[in-house]
């Protein structure tokens, strides 16, 4: 593992009455997960706040966020969606299987489509 370190934004909760500043890409989970002793957040989950002003939303500082990254990926283990047929493939081995077969479809389709036009 190689250990990073950047710098993230936090922002002020635009909840009234709630003083904390979380970071600026954990809002949504503060908003909606708050560690409160019911265990619930701000607001139940699924329910779209409409009294939250983004406007409120102020950067008030800025933070040493930690985080580990992997060396190397195993790319392998990956699921990689084809966005025409929107099929999920196994592998970037499973995914260029699948678009050769697509290719070979592609073709023979065009060849008929040809011959019905003659």
């Amino acid at each position: 593992m190689v250990r990073r370190t950047n710098k993230e934004e936090k922002v002020s909760c635009p909840i009234e009455g709630c003083d904390q500043e979380p970071l600026k890409r954990g809002l949504y989970m503060h908003i909606y997960q708050t560690n409160d002793p019911e265990g619930v957040g701000h607001y139940p989950r699924g329910q779209l706040p409409s009294d939250i002003d983004e406007e409120k939303i102020k950067v008030t500082g800025k933070s040493d966020v930690e985080l580990d990254y992997p060396e190397t990926q195993d790319l392998e283990t990956v699921h990689y969606l084809d966005t025409y047929t929107g099929k999920a493939y196994e592998g970037k081995r499973g995914l260029m299987i699948h678009l050769g077969q697509m290719a070979g479809k592609t073709i023979s389709l065009r060849r008929d489509q040809a011959a019905s036009t003659r």
